[in-house]
């Protein structure tokens, strides 16, 4: 999915907005068509994708681009985040995490996924997004500012990639073994080895490139 960000959406930006220069039309709106028709197409293709093999749609660039056009459409609805919908936005917080929740706790090996089933944690991670941090009361800001909150956000990245390593090995020697031989401890390794690769690897460069930007 990372040649998604790195690559396919930064090209179609530029060729988006290079277009509208050669056209005479506003960035914006030629940039936001782009965005929904390329977010548009790859949803309904992932859709279709994912009814006759959901594991060849998992990873497939053109089946979950869409995810990343969500993304880019939220990002330039900035103007929708203004201090007069705080409530809102508030409401909208709670709702996000509501739908990540639901998405972590009922989906299953049964279900296919991505499909139209993405929507929810996709929408819900969106939802949040754009909450932002507002000052409105029952706002997720003050739980989303504690300490324990931002230090998983810090090695969030970190951790993914470990625990995906272990979903590799578990999807190669069967989720019997995968239960039985590692359960807590391996979700310990797992922590410790987001904990290591976030302070030994991604903090040090996240300065050094931090330097290099200020010379």
């Amino acid at each position: 999915m990372e040649e998604q960000f790195y690559l396919i959406w930064p090209l179609l930006i530029i060729g988006a907005l290079w277009l509208a220069t050669r056209s005479g039309r506003r960035r914006v709106q030629s940039l936001a068509a782009v965005l929904v028709v390329m977010t548009v197409a790859s949803f309904l293709y992932g859709t279709l994708r994912t009814m006759h093999d959901h594991n060849l749609a998992y990873f497939s660039t053109l089946a979950r681009g869409w995810e990343f056009g969500v993304g880019g459409i939220l990002a330039l609805l900035s103007t929708l985040h203004g201090e007069r919908l705080r409530r809102t936005r508030a409401a909208a917080g709670w709702a996000g995490l509501a739908a990540i929740a639901i998405a972590t706790l009922m989906f299953t090996d049964v279900d296919r996924f991505p499909g139209t089933i993405a929507l929810l944690p996709v929408l819900g991670t969106a939802a949040i997004i754009w909450a932002g941090m507002p000052r409105a009361a029952l706002s997720l800001a003050p739980v989303a500012a504690l300490p324990l909150v931002q230090w998983f956000g810090g090695i969030s990245y970190s951790l993914y990639l470990a625990l995906a390593d272990r979903h590799v090995h578990a999807v190669h020697h069967g989720p019997a073994e995968s239960g039985a031989r590692h359960g807590a401890a391996a979700r310990t390794v797992d922590r410790g080895g987001g904990c290591l690769a976030g302070y030994a690897v991604e903090e040090p460069r996240g300065h050094l490139c931090h330097h290099r930007g200020d010379g």
